[in-house]
Order: C-alpha cells, then sequence, then structure tokens
C-alpha cells in the first residue's frame, strides 16, 4: 500500500509536510561540532525523543501528512569508527512508527546544519578532498542500506549553500570566519558532496534538492552592493542552476569540474523561504585581521513578505522543470522573537498554492533552534503541546 493510501489523503490536495530537526528536538549531539558552542545543561530540545509520539500525534491532527526527518550523523556515528548501535535501533523504531502507527510518508535528511566532530574538525568536513571523495560516500552508502526500508524519500543536505554561507561569510556557527574566498570553496564543496549523494542514493527512492530562497535586493545607496549582490546570487542559486542544466561545478574562484552525474539530477525540488535580504558591500578589513572581513550586514529588504516569496516560488517552479517541488519554510523567521504568525502561515500556504506545490513547515515543535537558542517559539505546537493560531492558518 502507498503512502497516499495509508494516509487517506485524496489525490487533489497537496498534504502539508512538517520538517524535523534533530538538534531542534533534542538539543545538537554531544559530539556533533555544535557541541562546543553550545552548554550542555538544559538543553532538551523539545524533549525528544520521550514526547515523539505525543508530537507526531498532534502534527497528524493538524494536517500534516509528510515529515522530513534528520537522521543525526553525529548521533548515529559519534566516532570515525564505531556507530551508536543504540540510536541506530532508536531511529529505526522512529521511522517505523512515523510510517506505519502514523501514516506519514517519510523523508530522511542525512545533514540539517551539524556534522560530526571528527568529520569536521579532524578530517576537514566537506571542504577536504579525500574526507568529500570517501568519508562522505561511506556514510551516504551506510545510511541507505539501514535506513532505505524504512524512508519514501532522502534529502543528502538541507539547504547546503546557506549553511556555508552562515559559516563562512555570515560568521556563525563552529569554525566560522567572514571570508569570501572560503564562502566559495564550502559551496564548491557542498556542490561535490551532492553529487556524490544522488550517485549513491539515485534510484532507491525519490532525491530531493534542498535549495535557500532569499530574495536579494541591492542598497540602492551603495555602488558596491550590486556586484556582492550578483556574488551572493551566484552562490545560492546560480551555481546550482549550471549543475543541474549543464553537469558542471563552476563556483567563483574554484576549478571548473564536470560532473554530469548532476545533469537533469534529482527528483524533488525543496525550497526554503526566507526572508527578503537588502545586501550592502561587506566593511574592509581592519588592519592585522589577516584580511579577514568583519561578519557583513544580513538586515531584512523593505519588500513584502508576500511578493518576496512569490518571486522566489516562481524562479524555484522553473529551476524544478520536470520535477516536484515543494515550499518550505519557518513561521518565525521574520520575527524578531522567533515566535510563529498567523499571517505568515497563511502568505505561505498561499504561495505554496499559487505554484501548486506542498508547503513543508520547518521547525514545527519549538524547541532549541540555531538562529534564537532555547528562547523561541517558530512552532506550530509549543512546548507545553498547546496548538497555537499560526497552526490553524494553515488549515487548506
Amino acid at each position: 500500500m502507498g503512502f497516499r493510501e495509508r494516509a487517506g489523503v485524496s489525490d487533489s490536495v497537496a498534504p502539508l509536510g512538517a520538517i524535523l530537526t534533530s538538534a531542534e528536538l533534542e538539543g545538537p549531539a554531544p559530539m556533533s561540532d555544535w557541541s562546543a558552542l553550545v552548554p550542555r545543561e538544559g538543553v532538551s530540545g523539545a524533549g525528544w525523543p520521550d514526547r515523539a509520539d505525543e508530537h507526531l500525534a498532534l502534527l497528524h491532527s493538524l494536517g500534516v501528512r509528510t515529515i522530513a526527518v534528520t537522521l543525526e550523523w553525529a548521533r548515529l556515528q559519534p566516532g570515525p569508527r564505531d556507530h551508536d548501535h543504540l540510536a541506530v535501533e532508536r531511529h529505526e523504531q522512529l521511522l517505523a512508527r512515523m510510517r506505519d502507527d502514523f501514516g506519514f510518508e517519510v523523508w530522511a535528511v542525512l545533514v540539517d546544519e551539524t556534522l560530526p566532530g571528527w568529520f569536521a574538525e579532524d578530517e576537514g568536513g566537506f571542504a577536504d578532498d579525500r574526507s568529500r571523495g570517501l568519508l562522505w560516500p561511506r556514510h551516504v552508502d551506510w545510511a541507505g542500506e539501514t535506513f532505505g526500508h524504512l524512508v519514501d524519500g532522502w534529502v543528502a543536505q538541507r539547504e547546503p549553500a546557506r549553511r556555508a554561507l552562515r559559516r563562512a561569510w555570515l560568521d556563525v556557527g563552529p569554525r566560522s570566519r567572514s571570508d569570501r574566498r572560503r564562502a566559495a570553496r564550502e559551496v564548491d564543496a557542498a556542490l561535490a558532496a551532492e553529487a556524490e549523494a544522488w550517485r549513491l542514493l539515485r534510484g532507491s527512492a525519490p532525491v530531493a534538492l534542498s535549495m535557500t530562497g532569499h530574495l536579494l535586493v541591492a542598497a540602492d545607496d551603495d555602488v558596491k552592493a550590486p556586484p556582492e549582490r550578483a556574488w551572493l546570487d551566484e552562490l545560492l542559486w546560480g551555481c546550482w542552476e549550471r549543475a543541474l542544466s549543464d553537469g558542471v561545478i563552476a563556483v567563483a574562484g574554484s576549478p571548473r569540474r564536470e560532473v554530469d552525474v548532476l545533469r537533469d539530477a534529482y527528483d524533488r525540488l525543496v525550497v526554503e523561504l526566507r526572508p527578503p535580504v537588502r545586501v550592502e558591500a561587506p566593511a574592509e578589513p581592519e588592519p592585522g585581521s589577516g584580511g579577514l572581513s568583519p561578519a557583513p550586514p544580513w538586515r531584512r529588504a523593505r519588500v513584502p513578505l508576500g511578493e518576496a516569496h512569490h518571486a522566489v516560488a516562481d524562479r524555484a517552479r522553473q529551476l524544478a522543470g520536470e520535477r516536484s517541488l515543494v515550499v518550505a519554510g519557518s513561521l518565525g523567521q521574520v520575527a524578531d522573537d522567533g515566535a510563529a504568525r498567523a499571517d505568515l502561515a497563511a502568505s505561505m500556504r498561499a504561495v505554496a498554492a499559487d505554484v501548486g506545490a506542498p508547503l513543508w513547515v520547518s521547525s514545527p515543535i519549538d524547541g532549541w533552534h540555531f538562529e534564537y537558542g532555547a528562547g523561541a517559539a517558530p512552532g506550530l505546537i509549543g512546548r507545553d503541546g498547546a496548538v497555537k493560531d499560526a497552526a490553524r492558518s494553515l488549515a487548506p
């Protein structure tokens, strides 16, 4: 029996989805690269795994029929040689419950921001050719063999370009610093990692590419802003578009490579709608800084959210072509306190409907969050299990 029969979903209604990030649900894994930045005491996320069944039942009652859930690498393989067999068993049981007990369509996300410390720090992460070409494919292959029978689809990396830019350009996260050349190298490495994952996972189940959807607006009072905007657009979209159309990885400042496996790759495109950004040229490096610029400004552009999100969704629809398209986003991304907003929920639902795509809500359960720590409430469901007004705004 297929997913839609199990879930009792009409073919005429695109199901609502939810993106469940391991670090948000449980706090970052103790052996992840984020663990040094997060105090361990008191960081329990949304209370998983103890409250998993309660939260899954609430999500189902709200109309959620698709779950994209992180299989956090650092939790499954805390060291370079051994897997945590108890963690593996727990993830197998969770995936089975999601599909069999709740009827969800389940997509497995292999990387969502965090990486094992041993991979990111000791082995150089994706930017290291050996790590990306040997250790990463080994993990992808292992995940496919271990969990493939329990999932309906794969996402190798959630928003890989954004993760690279946050760390190497926006100065956010482990080993972060604002460095344009490093940012380009990290995006190049993320693209190459996607090629490896697609090569191994294709044919086993549908595979999705996850992309970041910022509308980038150059500051009109800064002559250096348009080139900066073009550079950012290249890293977030341009090089990915060329990879899918031409089978070429060509990121500014990195060697051009023919990677034919990426030509017309992927079964699905997931675009995460982010706030519009006003792009300004970064400040000049301070003397004695080693040539590194301070973190560049990342201010919201004064563009109506609906207009910005429609522009991004239309571009994503063109890129998707024959692939299926999913619109995704957080309901707390535009609030200063990270709180879920009912008006944003309704707007995102309308954007998804206009482009004929399902909507996947990210951070649907209040927990720990990369942007706000434990002090935000962007979810459809609160820490006390209460359903918020934003959830009701998503009703079809």
